[in-house]
């Protein structure tokens, strides 16, 4: 009495009562189309394992050692261009910083020049208000005290100017330009009280004080374009810096793709690791097995004869469903 082992329907009977048929003549059939179709895919599972596992031991091919050696060499050319940015980027925020030094300067010249001419007006000033004063012995021998101390600080000032360049902008420049003024503000007072009640004409003094007036305006609004000009400078140099930033970001990037690309090709040369060669013959072992596991449930829907035999009584008909253990056919031992 034989049977199948699992559940299904008979597909195909190859045999019939009375027939002959040697050991391992196929009789009956289930169906097993999902079988049928894990055996291919297992099939070809192993196949493409065994090829990868051929591969992997047959080591790097030339055009993939020469492709990488390509990606190296663009790589490095890559890093060669990200280094000229940097460089560049550097360069250009250097020039941003000479901007704003120079800006500064301006606003510092800018500031004295103010200053200056905040004391003209001063000494117009003064010159306006000598008219109708009396002199008194104590303010005169106070204002020549501050007389005695102007011009020697003028005369402190024109040594510290002829030991410098002599550059009009100059520190010194500056100072001996503001010691000089204080000393005529002095002057002028010193001769107001030495001289008493006078009666000028005011009309030039008036104009002068306008005169003076106009220079210091005009030297404020200078400062304050100095100022401006600053700002622009400190936008340049933060842009300048953002861009340095930038810069060296790329180089990282382009040196890690360099050595990304060296590592890859130093693997390519060096062959297979043991590892890598372990991987793929167990990726075999297991394709192997799958397909001897598909390969076995597809055998159980296939009945064959066990023994030379006859064919005896057949309990099935094509499409009936069966189940496992259920006799489907008697085969007689005809060496008995």
């Amino acid at each position: 009495n034989l049977s199948f082992p699992m559940a299904g329907r008979v597909v195909a009977i190859h045999a019939e009562e009375g027939q002959e048929v040697t050991a391992g003549e196929l009789m009956m059939k289930l169906e097993a189309v999902q079988l049928d179709r894990a055996v291919a895919e297992d099939q070809a599972a192993e196949s493409a394992a065994e090829d990868n596992l051929a591969q992997v031991e047959a080591g790097a091919h030339p055009q993939d050692v020469a492709a990488a050696e390509q990606a190296v060499a663009a790589s490095k050319a890559n890093e060669t261009v990200a280094q000229a940015q940097v460089e560049a980027a550097e360069a250009g925020l250097g020039q941003a910083q000479v901007g704003v030094s120079a800006a500064e300067s301006q606003v510092a010249i800018g500031e004295a020049q103010v200053a200056i001419a905040a004391a003209g007006v001063k000494i117009a000033q003064t010159e306006l208000e000598r008219a109708g004063s009396s002199t008194r012995s104590e303010d005169l021998t106070s204002a020549q005290a501050a007389l005695d101390k102007a011009r020697a600080a003028v005369g402190l000032a024109q040594a510290e100017y002829d030991r410098s360049d002599k550059a009009s902008d100059s520190p010194q420049a500056l100072a001996l330009q503001q010691a000089t003024l204080d000393l005529q503000i002095v002057q002028a007072e010193y001769d107001r009280l030495a001289t008493g009640p006078r009666q000028i004409d005011l009309a030039p003094l008036r104009a002068s004080i306008g005169n003076a007036q106009a220079q210091r305006e005009l030297a404020e609004a200078q400062a304050a374009q100095a100022r401006t000009q600053t700002a622009q400078a400190e936008t340049q140099v933060a842009q300048a810096e953002a861009a340095v930033i930038q810069a060296q970001a790329g180089l990282e990037a382009a040196r890690a793709q360099t050595a990304q690309a060296q590592a890859a090709l130093d693997r390519l040369q060096a062959g297979p690791t043991a590892e890598q060669v372990g991987v793929a013959e167990a990726n075999v072992f297991q394709a192997r097995e799958a397909l001897g596991t598909a390969q076995a449930l597809l055998d159980q829907t296939r009945l064959t004869a066990p023994f030379d035999g006859t064919v005896g009584l057949v309990h099935v008909r094509e499409g009936e469903e069966v189940l496992p253990g259920q006799t489907v056919l008697v085969l007689g031992d005809i060496s008995t």
